[in-house]
């Protein structure tokens, strides 16, 4: 079932003219968590779309959802089983978004005369969410673009190979003995690509993003000189730390699971442990992290504090999930992945936004989830423009 038939049977589930066979294919699409709790929370949709009111409180319903998964996993037992739980709470809320924007068109509809402007025609917005895509620069300058359509083999001027395969970017683990030289794999907006290193450490590389690295590790460090976000699986070797430098941050690991958001236009560079340990130092100041803790580096201070582990890894794993952030931050991230401009008039709302979307979303859902939470916005070709007051 596509989006626009999901939206059409609102009206008779409603109404309770459905027949079986629709109301099934309709919670076939919705239960895309595959709990059967979301039958109940669709129940109280239907509960409040059923009565005289002439206002549907979407944040209030958000709460209530995010209520349900805590007592859903509060009631779990067993580590492995809260664990898995965790995890799949981003499914949860791409649920909960897919929800908002089906019940949204009818609530558009029922309840026109409450909105003091029109909202955008965002249906109207022809823009793709991001691709597996990169460009590799090798040593000589020569750029290679990969994407998923494309498997090859490249070789790099002192013959290094480089085997381009269902959408990443594996080096051949070389002998020490290997000339070295420099590679950057660059991603622009709208795009995110994978890469294995020569120790074999893999390399999540996020939209309009790059890491620079050589073709061989031979020193006593492991190095690599990120711009934008990556999350990386570091291979295990004590005898070589592995070194992340992003502007005047370095980040040292010997092995372990973390990801690195340091894009030029956020306020603070973030390092996020999910496993091991990490040594996050910048302009003499250094603080270990351990699993479930964020470093948050400006340009004069470092702090440590805990890490909502989701919201940071959630692009790597094909989500946006947002946890109290602005919709200047939400903007950022959208602009990023649909490689769209965005432009802000008057002044915006302090308000901060809990919930999440799959990024395989074309971008006219993702804003229909926004403007169910009141976000106005004018669109002008690739253009998006945010409303303030």
């Amino acid at each position: 079932m596509d989006l626009q038939l999901a939206k059409s049977l609102i009206p008779k589930l409603i109404n309770h003219t459905a027949t079986a066979e629709e109301t099934s294919a309709f919670q076939a699409f919705i239960d895309i968590a595959n709990y059967d709790a979301m039958s109940t929370i669709l129940d109280d949709y239907y509960a409040q779309l059923g009565t005289n009111v002439t206002h549907i409180d979407t944040n209030s319903i958000a709460s209530n959802i995010e209520d349900r998964i805590n007592s859903y996993e509060a009631n779990l037992q067993g580590t492995q089983l809260k664990v898995a739980a965790s995890h799949n709470r981003r499914y949860w809320w791409a649920a909960a978004a897919i929800l908002l924007i089906v019940v949204g068109a009818y609530i558009a509809t029922k309840f026109t005369t409450t909105h003091t402007e029109p909202l955008a025609n965002v249906n109207a917005i022809s823009v793709q969410p991001g691709t597996n895509k990169a460009v590799l620069q090798l040593d000589n300058g020569q750029q290679v673009v990969l994407d998923v359509a494309k498997d090859s083999t490249v070789k790099n001027s002192n013959g290094v190979a480089l085997q381009i395969h269902n959408a990443a970017l594996v080096y051949a683990q070389e002998p020490k003995a290997v000339v070295v030289s420099y590679n950057t794999l660059s991603t622009p907006k709208g795009s995110q690509y994978q890469l294995v290193l020569p120790d074999g450490s893999k390399v999540w590389l996020n939209a309009a993003s790059s890491i620079r690295f050589p073709t061989a590790f031979t020193g006593s460090t492991r190095q690599v000189t990120l711009t934008g976000e990556a999350y990386f699986e570091v291979a295990k070797n004590a005898k070589q730390p592995f070194i992340v430098q992003a502007n005047d941050m370095t980040v040292q690991v010997l092995g372990t699971h973390f990801n690195v958001m340091a894009y030029n236009d956020e306020a603070a560079m973030a390092t996020t442990l999910l496993e091991g340990s990490v040594k996050v130092q910048q302009q003499g100041q250094a603080a270990m992290l351990v699993p479930g803790k964020q470093a948050l580096v400006t340009s004069s201070t470092l702090k440590v504090q805990d890490a909502d582990i989701e919201q940071a890894i959630a692009w790597k794993d094909g989500y946006f999930s947002f946890d109290k952030v602005t919709i200047s931050t939400i903007m950022r991230d959208i602009a990023r992945w649909y490689d769209v401009e965005v432009g802000f008039e008057g002044k915006l709302s302090n308000s901060r936004f809990k919930g999440g979307i799959r990024r395989s979303a074309q971008l006219s859902q993702v804003l229909k989830v926004l403007e169910l939470s009141g976000v106005r916005f004018k669109v002008d070709g690739k253009k998006i423009i945010v409303l303030g007051d």
